[in-house]
């Protein structure tokens, strides 16, 4: 079985469910981004999704898998969440319009970083998008790697090889 068709099969199957106990523990509206969370780190877990297909024709225990998950997601957003107010209760009002600020600028960054980027015509297609996923989106050399392909020794070639002609580009 393709691994997209299985995911999209215990999609299908467990959504609702797994919903309906996120309803019980995370506001309405985080829900089902936290449901969806939690397909999104099955997909990318390719021991957990091994184990998902040995359980499929043990449905209960198949669930305590997906249950583990969609705990595991809960607890990371309470924790974010108490994170978040934490620096709120403990940061002034100054040094919150710093915080916006420096969060804007990074933004700003980002985008410059994009741009020089995509008009840069001396880079690859492939390196372009190992950089653009690595830098901007947040993606990690061994995520890349499991995307692309290729090993996390040649991403980081390649995001090395890359970041070397952009200042050599820009330096000009």
């Amino acid at each position: 079985m393709v691994r997209n068709e299985l995911i999209k099969r215990l999609y299908e199957k467990y959504y609702m469910y797994l919903l309906y106990i996120a309803k019980q523990n995370v506001p309405e509206a985080d829900a089902e981004d936290i449901v969806c969370e939690v397909f999104e780190k099955l997909m990318k877990s390719s021991y957990w999704l091994a184990q998902c297909i040995l359980k499929l024709d043990r449905p209960d225990e198949l669930k305590n898998i997906l249950r583990a998950f969609l705990r595991n997601a809960c607890n990371n957003y309470h924790r974010r969440l108490n994170i978040k107010h934490q620096i709120f209760k403990d940061t002034s009002e100054s040094e919150l319009l710093t915080i916006s600020t420096d969060v804007e600028q990074e933004y700003e960054d980002r985008d410059l970083f994009e741009h020089i980027i995509n008009n840069t015509n001396k880079l690859s297609e492939r390196g372009k998008d190992i950089i653009m996923k690595y830098h901007i989106k947040g993606y990690s050399a061994d995520e890349l790697a499991e995307q692309t392909g290729l090993s996390p020794r040649t991403i980081e070639s390649y995001l090395y090889r890359t970041m070397k002609l952009l200042r050599e580009t820009l330096k000009k």
